[in-house]
């Protein structure tokens, strides 16, 4: 029953170390006339935080 209470409490940890990382995410503003692929282009200069964000959030899953 205590490996039962122990294994919950690190799944409720896990997921809040999840929900974390998601809250960090940014978009970029969208003005007014701005084109879709400028913000496109935005985000693509995001994209070293988005390989961060995506390995941090798979190793916390694998740990799972």
């Amino acid at each position: 029953m205590e490996a039962a209470k122990v294994e919950g409490l690190s799944d409720g940890v896990f997921s809040v170390a999840m929900t974390l990382l998601i809250y960090q995410v940014e978009i970029p503003e969208f003005a007014e006339g701005k084109t879709n692929a400028e913000l496109l282009q935005d985000l693509g200069k995001l994209w070293p935080y988005y390989i961060s964000l995506f390995t941090s959030f798979f190793t916390i899953l694998i740990k799972k």
